[in-house]
C-alpha cells in the first residue's frame, strides 16, 4: 500500500502526487432515423494522493513546506479549453492506494474520453482561492484571472500549519481513452493516470526558497538557563540594523510561469514583467535584528565568551520565502554573482541606514542540481537562454552563504527543492553538527560534524551518541555506536569533517522524541530531537 508519507515529491517539490484515471463503457445508444456521431465514453477516475516531503514526511514538517490539506483537480477539453471536472478533496480521499499497474483503485468519478488538460491545485483554502477557483469554467481564466495571477504575497511569509505553501501542477493535452491496460470497464477497476509515465504527479511549490548563512555573526548568551542567540554583529556594518529584502513582487500566481504553456507565451519567453508593473516588482521587506534572531534556524550549544578564551561569533541561518521574479537577460549582467539592479537582492543595513553589502539572488544555470520530474524532463524554463541568471525562479531553494573580511565573500549553491533538506544547524565551540533531515523520514538523516573555526591546533573529542535503542551510525560498510570527530591528526582544519548516516530502528513516533547526545570533550552539550 501507499501510505501518505511514501511517494518521493521529486519535482519542487516540497509533496507529490499520483493520479489514477478510470473508464467504463457508456451506456448504447439508439437512434431513430439518420445514424449519429458516435457520443464519447465514459471515462471514469479514481486519484491517489501520497505526499512525502522535503524531508521525507508530510504535515510534520516544521516549516510546513511541503504540508498538503487539499487538492483540487481540474480537468478541461484540451480544444476548446472548457472546464469538464473541478472539484477540490481533502488529501485524505486519495490516501491508501495500492501499488502496481495492475491494482484497483478507488473512489472514482466520471469524466468522457478525449484530449484532456489536468490541473491540480494544493492548500487553496488557506489563500482564499475557494470562490475564484469554483468558478473556472474555461482553462484560460486559470491564466487571466486577476485573483489567481495576482495573489499578494505577504511580506515576510513563512510556511506554517495555517498557510502552508501553494503548489500546482499541469499536464496539458493527455489522450483519454476507454480502455488502457484492461482497466476502464467499469467503476470498479478504474484506469491508471500515467502523469508523464511513472503515474507520479508532482508538485511545484509557487514560491522560491532562499536558506542565507552569515558566518560568524552571531553572539550566545546563557539567557534564563538557556542558551539563546543575543546580537548579531559585523565588523563593518556598526551598528548592525538588519536585513532588508528588495526588488521582492508584491503578487504570485498558480500557473503564470512558461513551464505550464499557458495561452499566448511566445516562443521567446516568458518574463515577470508582461504580467507586472515596475512597482509590482519593487516591494523592499525589512527585517529588524530582532525579528532576525527569532527566525534563526540554527541552536546553539556553547557561549560565545568561554575563560581564557577569544569571543566567538557563531553562523546565523535562516530562510525566506518570495515569488518568482522572472528577468529578461541583459548584456550588462555580470557574468559572476553581486548585486544588479532590478533583482530579488539582500541589503544588509547598519544603524545610520546605510546599504553597508548588497547582494541579488543567483543561479550559475537553470538547470542546476535540477531532476527529473518525468522521462529525461526537468522542471526548467523553457528558452532559458533569454532569462537573467539573477531571476528568482519558483520552486527553487537557493543557498547563500556570506562570510566578511575584508569584503563580503558570497557562495552560491542551487538545491533541488523536491529533494533537499530542511537542515537543522547546531552550532557548538568551534564546531558545527548537521542533521540534513530533522524529522528523520522512515527512522534516517545524514548527519556531519564541521569544524567552524580556521586556526585550530586541536578541535576537541566531538561525539553523537544516540538515545534510541539499537541506533547506528553507518559509514561505508561500518555500523557505529558513536560518531566521533577532533581528537585525530587531520581533523582540525577549517571545514573538516567526518558524515555518516543515522539509522534509527524505526520512524520517530512524534516530534520532540530524542534521537542522540551531543557531547564535547566528553560532556553532554545538547539532546538532538525529531522535529
Amino acid at each position: 500500500m501507499l501510505p501518505l508519507n511514501d511517494i518521493l515529491h521529486r519535482t519542487g517539490l516540497a509533496a507529490s502526487l499520483a493520479v489514477l484515471l478510470g473508464f467504463a463503457a457508456g451506456c448504447k445508444q439508439e437512434f431513430i432515423g439518420p445514424e449519429q456521431p458516435k457520443a464519447p465514453e465514459s471515462v471514469y477516475m479514481s486519484a491517489a494522493v501520497s505526499i512525502r516531503g522535503v524531508a521525507g514526511t508530510i504535515n510534520t514538517s516544521a516549516d510546513f513546506e511541503d504540508r498538503v490539506k487539499t487538492v483540487r483537480l481540474i480537468i478541461c477539453d484540451t480544444p476548446s479549453g472548457a472546464v469538464l471536472y473541478n472539484q477540490m478533496h481533502n488529501v485524505g480521499d486519495f490516501t491508501n492506494q495500492p501499488e502496481g499497474q495492475t491494482t484497483v483503485w478507488s473512489k472514482p468519478f466520471k469524466i468522457t474520453e478525449g484530449q484532456r488538460d489536468f490541473f491540480f491545485i494544493a492548500n487553496e483554502q488557506d489563500w482564499n482561492l475557494t470562490v475564484p477557483l469554483t468558478g473556472i469554467t474555461n482553462r484560460a481564466q486559470l491564466f487571466a484571472n486577476n485573483a489567481l495571477t495576482h495573489i499578494t504575497f505577504p511580506a515576510g511569509y513563512r510556511p506554517s500549519e495555517n498557510k502552508p505553501l501553494l503548489m500546482t501542477r499541469a499536464y496539458r493535452n493527455v489522450a483519454i481513452v476507454a480502455v488502457r491496460n484492461g482497466k476502464g470497464a467499469s467503476a470498479a477497476d478504474p484506469q491508471h493516470f500515467v502523469a508523464d509515465g511513472d503515474e507520479q504527479v508532482e508538485l511545484i511549490r509557487t514560491l522560491a526558497k532562499v536558506k542565507l548563512k552569515l558566518e560568524g555573526v552571531v553572539n550566545v548568551e546563557e539567557v534564563g538557563g538557556a542558551l539563546k542567540a543575543t546580537d548579531i554583529k559585523f565588523k563593518r556594518v556598526i551598528p548592525f540594523k538588519g536585513i532588508s529584502l528588495v526588488n521582492v513582487p508584491k503578487y504570485f500566481s498558480l500557473f503564470v510561469n512558461p513551464y505550464f504553456d499557458g495561452p499566448g507565451y511566445p516562443t521567446t519567453g516568458q518574463f515577470s514583467t508582461d504580467f507586472y508593473s515596475a512597482s509590482d516588482l519593487a516591494e523592499t521587506v525589512n527585517f529588524s535584528k530582532a525579528q532576525m534572531l527569532a527566525n534563526s534556524e540554527a541552536h546553539y550549544l556553547a557561549l560565545s565568551e568561554q575563560p581564557g578564551q577569544p569571543t566567538t561569533l557563531y553562523d546565523y541561518v535562516t530562510s525566506y520565502y518570495l515569488p518568482e521574479n522572472l528577468r529578461r537577460v541583459n548584456g550588462s549582467d555580470p557574468a559572476l554573482p553581486g548585486f544588479v539592479p532590478g533583482a530579488s537582492s539582500f541589503y544588509i543595513t547598519d544603524g545610520g541606514g546605510n546599504d553597508y553589502y548588497k547582494f541579488s539572488i543567483w543561479q550559475s544555470a537553470f538547470t542546476e542540481d535540477q531532476k527529473e520530474v518525468d522521462n529525461g524532463v526537468f522542471f526548467t524554463l523553457p528558452n532559458a537562454a533569454n532569462y537573467s541568471k539573477f531571476s528568482t525562479v519558483r520552486n527553487n531553494a537557493y543557498e547563500i552563504t556570506a562570510k566578511e573580511g575584508f569584503q563580503l565573500t558570497l557562495n552560491y549553491n542551487i538545491e533541488d527543492w523536491c529533494t533537499g533538506k530542511i537542515g537543522r544547524v547546531y552550532a557548538g565551540f568551534n564546531f558545527n553538527v548537521v542533521v540534513d533531515e530533522p524529522t528523520f523520514p522512515g527512522g534516517a538523516s545524514t548527519v556531519r560534524i564541521i569544524t567552524a573555526e580556521k586556526g585550530l591546533v586541536q578541535l576537541g573529542l566531538v561525539e553523537l551518541v544516540p538515545r534510541v535503542n539499537n541506533a547506528k551510525f553507518i559509514v561505508g560498510s561500518d555500523q557505529l555506536d558513536k560518531l566521533r570527530f577532533g581528537n585525530q591528526a587531520g581533523q582540525s582544519a577549517f571545514q573538516e569533517q567526518t558524515e555518516a548516516k543515522l539509522q534509527l530502528p524505526t520512524e520517530p513516533a512524534a516530534a520532540g522524541t530524542p534521537i542522540f547526545d551531543i557531547k564535547y570533550n566528553n560532556k553532554v552539550v545538547y539532546t538532538v530531537k525529531s522535529e
